[in-house]
């Protein structure tokens, strides 16, 4: 290495910018620091893409807890676990409010071209489940009223932004189980009018005046 007069050492410039440098040091921990936040994204965006993909999780948590409980009680098997033979379809649509002791629920089923169907909820202060029995227009009319409005097909409100969030709100969930395929959707405060109401939170209103209608009001 050259030397000075006075018998320093000029060291290489590179030497300052090595991996043991203080400059390097913090080189290799800036890096360090960029590849875990890189991760972390990386992780969060995974867990928001599982999030929107699986609708079961959308729903209000305690709202499906209640659900479960509700099932539970009455030995019904969850609908994402039951099993379907082919041809076959199972319809389960959910009323809760944040103030309702419990959901209301109607499990409507189809097996092998026969309709059945049950009626879960308070009745007489009293939570029971009833047989829904077949309803005055047939349930071929009462199934194609539902249909009109588009059961098997609307879209989770979240999706399309169309949930409208408010304290103590309603929520309207539909469970749809047929041959070994099964999706949920669901719209929060759908007779809010606000910003976010589209068209399809009338269907959902649609539908549950139907199952009210033909399946609740039985005496």
């Amino acid at each position: 290495m050259p030397v000075l007069p006075q018998g320093q050492v000029v060291r290489p410039f590179l030497r300052d910018f090595g991996p043991y440098s203080s400059f390097g040091i913090i080189a290799k921990r800036m890096n360090y620091l960029v590849i875990s936040l890189l991760l972390l994204a990386s992780i969060a965006a995974s867990c928001g893409s599982r999030i929107r993909t699986s609708r079961e999780s959308v729903i209000a948590p305690k709202s499906f807890d209640k659900v479960h409980e509700l099932t539970k009680k009455f030995n019904i098997e969850r609908l994402r676990e039951a099993n379907l033979n082919s041809g076959d379809l199972e319809i389960r649509a959910w009323f809760s409010c944040g103030l309702c002791a419990s959901p209301t629920g109607y499990i409507l089923r189809r097996t092998t071209g026969k309709w059945s169907g049950i009626l879960l909820g308070y009745r007489d202060d009293e939570l029971k489940a009833r047989e829904i029995r077949e309803p005055s227009e047939g349930w071929n009319k009462s199934w194609a009223k539902l249909e009109s409005h588009y059961i098997l097909s609307l879209s989770d409100a979240e999706s399309i932004n169309c949930n409208v969030i408010a304290f103590d709100g309603d929520r309207h969930q539909i469970e749809i189980r047929q041959d070994d395929s099964y999706r949920t959707y669901g719209y929060s405060n759908p007779e809010m009018a606000d910003e976010n109401r589209c068209k399809e939170a009338k269907e959902i209103l649609a539908i549950y005046d139907v199952l009210k209608s033909d399946f609740q009001s039985q005496e």
